[in-house]
């Protein structure tokens, strides 16, 4: 490893491994509606609790005490509540929770303590909560969850593995990937009415091996980004949508580094997205211009200093903690 200079002290392996962490495996972090603050789990009293800090100031909130595993918090669309996963016993079996803004209220949704819940998703009116979660032993299939009363309803049988459910931005579907070809290979994307029906399958691989997963839709519902492997690597592509049928597969990228996990911008004329490349993982922006739209090349972009500016293929985004924010509680 290199140096990275004389103002910093190689700490021994026991002294890293007893300090605490935010937690990035169940789940990260999340960002209030309003951008405002964010979201995390952290396990600094030896348990890992809820926590969330506004982005301006230095303010850090604990909103759960429940010297138990409380992670992968997801706020409710209008910023008040926070859904969490918590394993109270320490088998996994992760039910779901609900907490306020400030930490002074929570709740348990789920009442099946034998099953595992994961992959939190709000509805768009807050009304609903769905999940994938392994009902009665089966497979983790898509659940709905009425916020108020804590009913469940399964949307998929359990016959398949389903994973990371999300809502269409005015409700009636929901996505998801499913692994349906007998083995952890060759994931597919699948749209489901979140009022009940048939799964269909989108076309995200032209016939080729390969996953497509981490999906998102666009806010203005027309268009999915998503990771695809089935050119060899991990890249970004999208699909368009006529219906329930996806059109104009196409990639945002064409170099040897993997790219995974894309989001979109508010305006979804862009999509910010994990690149590895050197051992390093980097966040990296596209823009979506009108030209693109029209068959031209995204443009990428590298913000720096404030400013954006028109970059070309080896640029990354650069991007960090603004230098007086203070870490710590």
């Amino acid at each position: 490893p290199e140096p990275l200079g004389a103002g910093y002290t190689r700490l021994d392996a026991a002294v890293v491994g007893g300090l605490p962490w935010v937690d990035y495996f169940w789940g990260g972090i999340d960002l209030s509606p309003d951008g405002g603050e964010v979201a995390f789990a952290w396990n600094r009293t030896g348990a890992y609790e809820l926590y969330a800090a506004p982005l301006a100031g230095d303010r850090i909130i604990q909103l759960t005490s429940s010297d138990t595993r409380s992670v992968s918090p997801r706020w409710s669309p209008d910023g008040r509540e926070l859904a969490f996963m918590r394993d109270s016993v320490g088998n996994e079996r992760f039910a779901i929770w609900i907490v306020d803004r400030d930490g002074e209220h929570e709740r348990k949704l789920t009442a099946d303590d034998a099953a595992m819940h994961r992959g939190i998703a709000w509805s768009p009116d807050g009304r609903s909560i769905a999940c994938v979660a392994n009902i009665g032993g089966g497979r983790f299939g898509i659940q709905l969850f009425d916020v108020a009363t804590g009913a469940r309803r399964a949307l998929t049988d359990g016959t398949f593995d389903h994973e990371r459910p999300r809502f269409s931005p005015d409700g009636k579907w929901i996505l998801f990937e499913s692994w349906r070809e007998g083995s952890r290979v060759d994931a597919d994307l699948y749209l489901i009415p979140s009022a009940g029906g048939d799964a269909i399958r989108l076309e995200t691989r032209d016939g080729q091996r390969g996953d497509s997963q981490f999906a998102r839709w666009s806010p203005d519902g027309r268009t999915i980004a998503f990771t695809s492997s089935a050119r060899g690597r991990r890249e970004i592509a999208l699909v368009d949508l006529e219906g329930p049928k996806a059109t104009r597969l196409r990639y945002l990228t064409a170099d040897p580094f993997d790219e995974e996990r894309p989001i979109w911008r508010p305006d979804s004329r862009g999509v910010l997205y994990q690149r590895h490349k050197d051992s390093c993982h980097r966040p990296r922006l596209h823009c979506l211009a009108s030209g693109y739209a029209r068959g031209g090349p995204p443009r990428h972009v590298r913000l720096a200093g404030g400013r954006a500016r028109q970059r070309d293929d080896r640029d990354d985004l650069q991007c960090g903690p603004p230098a007086d924010r203070r870490v710590g509680p």
